[in-house]
């Protein structure tokens, strides 16, 4: 009896006890609570164990879907879709997207998240991105979207193989542009986008999402910001970092370093291929393509570099597929303590082009057509195109067509005319145009075009491979226009060369 007696009091105090401490306010907020509040200066803070959350999934192009796997937010596409135990690939844009914040009262906000992701066969940073919108309304095709650069250190270790393993990494801390902070953005939404195509996708996989009031990091180069100058350059390994994390340099910058291989040198075309590295050894060596001697100035000899040579490089970085690169069009700015003002000769427009200036007019006429290869105005790498002259004075003319992207010219390759989702291309020809036969780069089985979404204000088009044909038009001046909305290479129009047919 006795001890019945005493339970039921401890009962009686337990209960007691427990009311007691649920009257007494929290201190603070705690994310996660059922009332959807977070803790203050923190805007979003969801860790994808369980669910999504507030985030929600909104598929651009495809069927794909981000789900939770692992206890983490997953995208791929790369599954058993029809149950055979067999896995296929599904092209697809999806995005994972926030709720909308408001920032109008904000004074700086950054965003942290953990990743990992394996298989990415083609670019890490154009196909696993982080976004940011002032004017998303539901629609993930009709926002205007902002990459944000993140870290893709530690993360697609196995190079399509897996054989490293799925490890998290910190994508680093992201500062918000301030063009998104304080009065005004009151409707400001984050998004992961995801792009593959059919032929290969990565999976990623995405923990610990938050975004906080606060100051970030310069993604860019954290160890070094100040560097990339003549008097500062970049290491090697700094570059590579630049180029690891996505956030390539559109303007040229300094690297410093120890020619550790030469592919080519070639006087016929004043340019060298070679490699730099930080102690003059091939590993985490950097490719330098095609760029010019001391100066800008066109090399005459192979024996004008050696490897073992301390240079300096003035170029831009970037990733030409799987390849980190300073870019066509480079320079050296010092050789062996040799220094030369940058300058000279730079072009990038393919191997014997002119060098600087206005586009020269390009194009081979025969018969009652004009051929020209993108190659052959001349054009320095990652040149915006506003108009370019033919030989025959037919003008090709551009525009970005409120895309994010504008049209431009990139020497990678055989040198291609990149056309992004809305961007133009008017013909105008003193001659009636009847056809335009496209052709498109192609490369590692990706196909780039625009998967045949175009439309023409005369004649029809049609897309076989990476031929487009424009038939059936009767026209002095028609429009090009790529249809596509989103991103990702599947909504990309390379064109290598094209051919104008004209009425006899």
């Amino acid at each position: 009896m006795k001890k019945i007696l005493n339970s039921f009091i401890f009962v009686i105090f337990a209960a007691l006890a427990f009311n007691a401490c649920s009257d007494v306010p929290a201190p603070y907020d705690i994310p996660g609570m059922d009332d959807g509040e977070t803790e203050e200066g923190v805007y979003i803070d969801e860790t994808f164990s369980t669910s999504l959350g507030s985030f929600t999934s909104i598929s651009a192009q495809g069927n794909l879907s981000w789900t939770i796997d692992y206890k983490s937010a997953c995208i791929t596409g790369f599954q058993d879709y029809d149950g055979d135990g067999q896995k296929e690939n599904q092209a697809g844009i999806t995005y994972l997207v926030s709720p909308t914040i408001d920032l109008s009262a904000s004074t700086g906000a950054y965003i942290t998240f953990d990743h990992a992701l394996e298989y990415e066969r083609g670019s890490i940073s154009d196909n696993n991105q982080l976004v940011i919108s002032k004017d998303y309304a539901g629609d993930v095709n009709t926002a205007n979207w902002e990459v944000l650069p993140i870290s893709y250190d530690g993360v697609n270790n196995g190079a399509g193989s897996g054989s490293d393993g799925f490890n998290f990494e910190s994508a680093g801390n992201i500062s918000i542009p301030a063009a998104y902070i304080g009065e005004g953005n009151t409707a400001i939404t984050v998004a992961l986008r995801h792009t593959c195509d059919a032929s290969f996708s990565s999976t990623w996989e995405v923990q610990n999402f938050k975004m906080a009031e606060g100051t970030g990091e310069d993604t860019d180069n954290p160890d070094n910001p100040e560097g990339g100058t003549a008097e500062n350059p970049y290491t090697v390994a700094e570059a590579q970092s630049i180029i690891a994390n996505g956030s390539y340099t559109n303007d040229k910058v300094y690297v410093k370093g120890i020619i550790s291989q030469i592919d080519e040198v070639a006087p016929d075309f004043g340019n060298a291929t070679y490699f730099i590295s930080d102690d003059g050894n091939t590993n985490g060596q950097l490719e330098v393509y095609r760029g010019y001697y001391l100066g800008g100035e066109k090399f005459t000899a192979a024996d004008q570099i050696k490897v073992g040579d301390e240079v300096i490089v003035y170029g831009a970085l970037t990733l030409f597929y799987s390849t980190p690169e300073i870019s066509t069009g480079s320079q050296i700015y010092s050789l062996n303590g040799t220094t030369s003002e940058v300058g000279g000769g730079e072009q990038g427009g393919g191997e014997g082009g002119e060098t600087g200036g206005d586009p020269q007019p390009g194009g081979e006429v025969e018969g009652n057509s004009i051929t020209v290869a993108a190659s052959a105005f001349g054009l320095a790498n990652d040149t915006e195109l506003t108009t370019l002259p033919l030989t025959d004075g037919t003008v090709l003319s551009f525009d970005g067509g409120g895309g994010r992207n504008v049209p431009a010219f990139y020497a990678a390759g055989d040198g291609s005319i990149r056309m992004y989702p809305s961007n133009t291309m008017t013909i105008t020809s003193e001659k009636t145009v009847t056809g335009v036969t496209l052709h498109c780069d192609e490369y590692q089985g990706t196909t780039y075009n625009a998967s045949g979404k175009l439309t023409a204000t005369s004649g029809s088009i049609s897309a076989d491979g990476a031929t487009i044909t424009l038939s059936g038009a009767s026209a002095s001046s028609l429009t090009i226009t790529n249809a596509n909305t989103g991103s990702g290479a599947a909504t990309q129009l390379r064109i290598v060369s094209m051919t104008i047919h004209y009425a006899e």
